[in-house]
């Protein structure tokens, strides 16, 4: 849950995205200057988006291509970090950055592009072809509300629009002037453009991600009651069978003038030892599994929100 709002919170809990809600709604500069209008709105970032094929040095990859100005590159992709290169120019039509596992794809020994040379991206749906110059690459960052950063591709606004022969924006995202006002706004928006929008908050994710991981966390627990219950008559039954199996050597230490008390702590101490063992061991394979499940988790919501971001 923690790994999750920390990647969406990086947004800020300020942040609004609004998307098309059908085919026929469009997005323009009328729009953002609309937007703009609207009582404890701050700014307004358009944004370009569609997935593309990439030609690198070895193959091809699927990636998604997203044009924003480098200006309020920083805005929806809250501390970047560059690890070689620059940004892309803000009236460039062909200089590219590229996300780490567009770099440096996890199966591939060397870079799939070279920061410093050029890359050939297809727009598949219309079957045209650029030369880009490949800037900058960024450091693992992870997922924003949009895309899966380290998965993408992206050129300044004017240079995608021009490349994918847009006129309009895939989405507009909304900054209000502090997270109280976002309600406001959202309510402001919807009075303006009805449900021709999809509108979420950052507020919205945060909320469905909690309720999600609450119900987790109430299914793990019940697990584990169970589990603790089941061990707990385990250790019963191994406590009984093991005192049944050695009657004889416990007469044998009554005989020698050993207490009840006596023999009660030698079998309590067997089962402390056995149990602090158990106990440590399940504490090291826990901690692993806990350190492991939040990247595994991400990896794989990263993965859903880039589907979503091209669609």
């Amino acid at each position: 849950q923690s790994s999750i709002l920390d990647q969406m919170n990086k947004l800020g809990p300020s942040t609004i995205s609004l998307r098309p809600a059908a085919g026929t709604v469009i997005l323009t500069e009328k729009d953002v200057n609309r937007i703009l209008q609207i009582p404890n709105v701050e700014l307004v970032i358009p944004v370009v988006t569609s997935s593309v094929r990439l030609y690198g040095t070895q193959s091809s990859r699927t990636v998604q291509l997203v044009g924003i100005d480098p200006s309020q590159f920083g805005i929806l992709v809250s501390g970047y970090e560059l690890e070689e290169g620059r940004l892309y120019q803000p009236l460039s039509y062909s200089e590219i950055v590229v996300g780490s596992n567009v770099h440096q794809p996890q199966d591939l020994t060397s870079p799939f592009v070279n920061v410093g040379q050029t890359a050939t991206i297809e727009f598949i749906s219309r079957s045209t072809r650029m030369v880009a110059s490949v800037v900058g690459s960024l450091e693992p960052y992870g997922m924003t509300a949009l895309v899966s950063v380290d998965d993408s591709i992206f050129m300044s606004l004017k240079g995608a629009s021009n490349f994918l022969g847009r006129t309009s924006y895939s989405a507009l995202f909304v900054k209000a002037v502090d997270p109280d006002a976002v309600d406001g706004v959202v309510d402001n928006i919807r009075a303006i453009y009805g449900n021709s929008l999809n509108i979420m908050t950052v507020k919205q994710i945060t909320q469905i991600v909690t309720s999600i991981t609450g119900m987790l966390t109430v299914l793990l627990g019940s697990i584990a009651a169970i589990s603790l219950f089941v061990a707990g008559l385990g250790i019963t039954n191994i406590m009984f069978v093991s005192v049944i199996e050695r009657t004889r050597e416990i007469g044998v230490l009554k005989a020698f003038g050993f207490k009840d008390r006596n023999i009660l702590a030698i079998f309590l101490s067997e089962a402390g030892a056995v149990g602090l063992i158990g106990g440590l061991l399940g504490i090291m394979v826990g901690s692993m599994i806990s350190y492991l499940m939040p990247l595994l988790v991400a990896t794989g919501f990263s993965s859903q929100s880039a589907q979503f971001g091209a669609a």
